[in-house]
This record gives structure tokens, C-alpha cells and sequence, in this order.
């Protein structure tokens, strides 16, 4: 490790940061190029070999996944937890007992 390695850098450089952006012939960017100017005889020919769910993924995008989800418990088990915090202290000793 050489003193250089130590030197913080100047203020509003950095050497690592990407100045350019995002490359700019991406293989996606080629990619939808190529598909672009292809005539309709040949997307046709091309898509044949793709899946129909990929198909549609490429035209709708991804669906939507929801993670919300609510968890409703039955009512005899809040019931139980209630009289359980009902009735201890916060020892966790039963009321009855320290009475």
C-alpha cells in the first residue's frame, strides 16, 4: 500500500463515480434496435419461438405482486390472550396467586 492509497480525495471528486451514465450501446439498447427494425414478417418469425407469458411480459411488463397481506385470528384465540394479559401481572405471575 502505497502513501497515495492514503490520501482522501479532493472534495467533489471521486474517481469511482460513474461521469458517463449508463453505457450508452447497452445489450438491451441493441437488443430493442434490432427488434425495432425488423419488418412484422419477421417479429412474427421471432416470436413464435418465444412463450406466450414471456410475450406478454415483454409487451405488459411484469405483473404487479402484492406482499400486503392481513392476518385476522380466530376469536376464541384473542379471547385467550386477552384473559391471559388480564389476568397476570407484569412478572408474569397469575393475579390469583399473589393475592
Amino acid at each position: 500500500m502505497s502513501k497515495e492509497d492514503l490520501i482522501p480525495f479532493k472534495k467533489g471528486f471521486d474517481p469511482r463515480r460513474n461521469l458517463g451514465g449508463a453505457p450508452k450501446n447497452s445489450l438491451k439498447r441493441f437488443q430493442q434496435q434490432m427488434f425495432n427494425d425488423m419488418t412484422p414478417a419477421e417479429k412474427k418469425a421471432f416470436l413464435k419461438g418465444v412463450p406466450k407469458g414471456e410475450r406478454w411480459r415483454m409487451a405488459e411488463g411484469n405483473p404487479h405482486q402484492t406482499t400486503d397481506t392481513e392476518h385476522i385470528l380466530p376469536q376464541t384465540l384473542i379471547e385467550l390472550i386477552n384473559g391471559i394479559t388480564n389476568n397476570t401481572t407484569d412478572s408474569g405471575l397469575s393475579k390469583e396467586d399473589t393475592e
